[in-house]
């Protein structure tokens, strides 16, 4: 036909060559770098998994009952009313190779700082709990009474503590101090009486110097609850018996 060519004894002896890659066209070889990176994150996370979950490991929980809660963080001027109420603890360990969760002991606590004088719902905070599973507080909260703290100057009282107090005159003891300052809540101070010293007269001799804790009672004699006496404590000593000088 018109226009075709035909070939030639030269054309069929000329080697037909094949099309080289392109330079934007990846190779086998130019990948291997971020092969070796994917497999290098691979088994950094599975060492990871590996360290903080055990799925063999059995699942454990314990409650801690009655764990005590305490203050931190109370301004100086401010005091609790009463006392905190305790919370339970469940610590449950869920294939993590931490300490099992009996072997924890818990404590809780509530922060009040910036917090000032009322009634305050706070929240329960749980530390000494390094990698454990869940953590369950009940009460998770806890309602406290903070109220501005006042101060009261009291004499101290002695009270002897003998099988026979008539041979005793409260005249030859002798305190570290005779006055000291109550602090607490002003309904708490206007039920104090007398602050008084207890001394076992069983357990004292002349010379010999004993402390003894104050007590700030009502005029029932039962002792006040939730104030604080600088000093808590007193000195004691009975003082030598007088010795006669003979007549010149």
């Amino acid at each position: 036909m018109r226009g075709e060519r035909k070939l030639t004894t030269t054309d069929r002896d000329t080697p037909i060559t094949t099309r080289l890659r392109g330079a934007g066209e990846p190779t086998s070889l130019s990948r291997l770098p971020r092969l070796a990176v994917a497999v290098g994150m691979s088994l950094l996370l599975w060492l990871y998994v590996s360290s903080i979950s055990d799925p063999t490991r059995p699942q454990t929980s314990t409650i801690h009952p009655n764990v005590p809660v305490t203050v931190r963080n109370i301004a100086q001027n401010l005091l609790i009313v009463g006392d905190l109420p305790s919370v339970n603890v469940q610590i449950s360990n869920v294939g993590r190779t931490g300490p099992a969760s009996e072997a924890v002991t818990p404590e809780a606590f509530v922060d009040l700082e910036n917090i000032g004088p009322g009634n305050t719902s706070v929240p329960v905070r749980i530390e000494n709990l390094e990698n454990v599973g869940t953590v369950i507080v009940q009460p998770p909260r806890i309602t406290v009474r903070i109220e501005e703290a006042q101060r009261a100057s009291f004499r101290v009282k002695t009270r002897i503590i003998a099988a026979d107090t008539q041979s005793i005159n409260p005249a030859d003891l002798r305190l570290s101090t005779d006055r000291v300052t109550v602090r607490g809540p002003r309904r708490s101070l206007n039920r104090i009486v007398e602050v008084r010293a207890n001394v076992d007269m069983a357990t004292l001799a002349p010379d010999v110097s004993q402390s003894v804790t104050l007590l700030a009672t009502d005029r029932a004699g039962k002792v006040v609850d939730g104030v604080a006496i600088e000093p808590a404590e007193v000195s004691v000593r009975m003082a030598p018996p007088a010795t006669s000088t003979p007549p010149p």
